[in-house]
């Protein structure tokens, strides 16, 4: 048994990887964000992050906390007290003046910029599977499976919910560039990876071609309405929905707090390549956050050498709270060593959760994730088939719904992926770990969500 989990891959600037590591190491106070062992790489701007298994396991124990409603409403205070905070502090930045601001106040909003996505990022790993999987079945064992998963969505319109309705309002009004800039304004965390405005108005401009109408508030109201009259049999089970729902909508919260990040950091990154001299691109994808740092600190410029070593293979290696980094054929070699007992190669069936039931026989069409360009190829392209990705983004909703099956690396049974697979009623199965890793684009598998079972043939 390999002493690592495969979590996700996650195209991204590189200075994400040192938020994303350092919120284990700032905030192992969290619930969920504690482990011996983690570590990610990151080759271009391809990110994969690989947890230990022993995490993982001791994860789904300490999920007796969603058991625990008195607990349950105290962390959810907690999570939602940071995404204030964290919403605060972007107010903060926006209002900034960057061009009068000196490198000092840049360095004191870079840094606040890093750990906010950090602390975020730590409340955010209560909604994996590992976390929810005690509540889930606690919930699931005493309904039927139709039931069940009615039962997992919340009534409530949430974070990505909200952006679909003012989608909708936007396209009634009619498109225009002013009113898409409107849009990315008012949920930045579609676009962590767009480096200018013209890329995010391109995105929508495409993601509008493909646009089916939904009525979200009546659908929302129907569901609704069909919980009621399931928890009116089964009244002992209201609290523990009432916490899937609170966990549920935590989710897309917290992610659109950490996941607007890279808007937000654009600007201030404009700003300082400009003082420095940096082509912008360069100093966005291919520095790391200590980097940044370190540059304004003291205005140390990487040689051009460092530069193709960070893109070639960047590591950081967290082991019982001392954290390695590497850059490079170090790096490489690190990754080699560590992930030695990985089998992907040789697997040719993958278990995971069952958010959606239903058989499906197709061809696996990859979708990288956090890549536009990525994105407005396969926007293009895919007709249908068998959808497989790290992780579903709110901005590919148009995409998913054209599957015929979907397959993720990451997620439980409250992530996105589950919720629109059953919006949908496309059968689904998540929280594989390795489907990225093991399946390939034009690959024939048989996808048996019943079992959570994707199968290659």
């Amino acid at each position: 048994m390999s002493k690592y989990t495969f979590l996700w891959s996650n195209a991204h600037q590189l200075f994400y990887m040192t938020g994303s590591i350092d919120s284990y190491r700032r905030y192992p106070e969290i619930p969920f964000n504690r482990a011996e062992l983690v570590f990610q790489a990151s080759e271009g701007n391809l990110m994969s992050c690989y947890v230990g298994t022993a995490d993982l396991e001791r994860h789904v124990g300490e999920g007796e906390l969603f058991l625990d409603t008195t607990r349950s409403h105290a962390y959810f205070e907690d999570a939602k007290k940071q995404c204030a905070n964290h919403r605060a502090f972007f107010k903060e930045l926006e209002v900034l003046d960057l061009s009068t601001a000196s490198e000092s106040t840049l360095l004191t909003f870079w840094r606040g910029l890093i750990d906010n996505y950090a602390h975020s990022l730590g409340y955010f790993r209560s909604s994996q599977d590992e976390p929810s999987r005690l509540i889930v079945k606690a919930v699931t064992e005493k309904l039927s499976p139709e039931d069940a998963l009615t039962l997992l969505v919340s009534p409530k319109l949430d974070e990505i919910n909200r952006e679909e309705v003012a989608w909708e309002e936007l396209l009634t009004k009619g498109f225009s560039r002013e009113a898409a800039l409107a849009h990315i304004k008012d949920f930045p965390w579609l676009f962590q990876n767009s480096l200018t405005y013209d890329e995010t108005v391109n995105e929508l401009e495409q993601r509008k071609q493909g646009h089916v109408t939904r009525d979200i508030k009546q659908e929302k109201a129907e569901l609704g309405e069909r919980q009621e009259k399931i928890l009116a049999a089964h009244p002992e089970l209201a609290e523990s929905i009432e916490i899937l729902h609170e966990l549920a909508l935590l989710r897309p919260e917290v992610k659109a707090c950490w996941g607007a990040t890279g808007y937000y950091a654009n600007p201030m990154l404009e700003e300082i390549a400009r003082r420095f001299g940096i082509d912008q691109r360069t100093l966005t994808f291919l520095y790391r956050s200590e980097d940044t740092d370190e540059l304004l600190a003291s205005g140390k410029i990487l040689s051009m050498e460092e530069v193709e070593d960070w893109k070639l293979c960047t590591a950081y290696h967290l082991k019982s709270g001392v954290l390695h980094t590497s850059v490079g054929a170090e790096a490489l070699a690190l990754k080699r060593e560590i992930l030695e007992e990985d089998k992907s190669a040789n697997v040719t069936e993958l278990k995971g959760a069952c958010a959606r039931p239903g058989k499906v026989t197709g061809k696996v069409h990859i979708l990288k994730v956090n890549d536009p360009v990525a994105t407005r190829e396969f926007r293009d392209s895919f007709t249908d088939g068998v959808l497989v990705t790290s992780m579903t983004q709110p901005n590919v909703v148009d995409i998913a719904r054209r599957a015929a099956a979907i397959v993720t690396d990451e997620g439980g049974m409250l992530c996105h992926a589950a919720i629109i697979s059953r919006e949908f009623g496309i059968p689904c199965v998540v929280g594989t770990h390795k489907a990225t890793q093991v399946l390939k684009d034009g690959d024939l598998v048989e996808v048996d969500a019943d079992a959570g079972i994707v199968r290659i043939l």
